[in-house]
Order: structure tokens, then sequence, then C-alpha cells
């Protein structure tokens, strides 16, 4: 027997997307979504394919993690390609969620007081402390 698929819409306007044995992901929030058993399968995956291993810093002791290199709008967290995801330690997790969110967001907020250079110079002084002490 083949998977039982349904619809329904993200957002008005968009065209339907399926979902797996009639569940509806919309009115799930993330949290939800990362118990899924098709989000708990792809983790494993990515858990074996980098051996069980942070691929930062190869501790194999630490609770480890799938980080998601990306993200894309509209998207359940196991419709990525294996490509977009690492296993990082929780430490090397931390540090990866931060500096992506100093290029995003944190840059915004600094350039509302600080000129480019200052925000070069925060920046690089932001990824040494970083990559040195986090």
């Amino acid at each position: 027997m083949g998977l039982q698929t349904s619809t329904f819409i993200t957002r008005v306007g968009e065209e339907p997307k399926p979902t797996l044995y009639g569940l509806t992901f919309l009115f799930m929030n993330y949290k939800q979504l990362l118990r899924h058993p098709l989000w708990q399968k792809k983790r494993l995956e990515i858990f074996h394919r980098d051996n069980w291993k942070c691929v930062n810093c190869t501790d194999e002791f630490s609770n480890l993690q799938v980080h998601h290199l990306y993200y894309e709008p509209n998207r359940l967290p196991w419709e990525y390609h294996n490509e977009c995801f690492q296993t990082l330690c929780e430490c090397c997790h931390e540090k990866a969620e931060f500096l992506k969110w100093m290029l995003t967001d944190g840059i915004v907020l600094l350039k509302a007081d600080f000129s480019n250079s200052e925000i070069d110079d925060i920046y690089l002084a932001v990824e040494n402390k970083v990559n040195t002490n986090f």
C-alpha cells in the first residue's frame, strides 16, 4: 500500500502542499515538527553519515545535534537535501547559530549605530572569541 496523501494551503493564494498520511503540519509548531518520525529518521541519517561525531571538533561524547546550514520558507525540516545538514555537538551548534545570527540580524542591528569598518572589527572580534573560547 502506498503513502496516503492529502493537501493543505500554507498561505492564501499558495498552491496546495502535500502532507503524508493526511496529517496537516500547518498547525504544528517547530518543536512539534522536530518530534515527528520523519524528522527523527532524517536526523539519524545525518548522524550516521557524519559517523556520529561533531563535524567541527570531532566530539563524539557530547549531545549531538543536527544543524541546518540554511532555511527555506514553507519547507518542513525533513524536506531538505542531506547536504543542508551537519552533525554538531551542542557547543559547536551554539557557536554556529550565534555566527548565523551575527551575519544576519546582528549586522542589521549594528548598522544602526556603527560604521561599516566598526562592524567589521566587531564581527572579527566576535568570530575570534567564538572560535577560541566558546
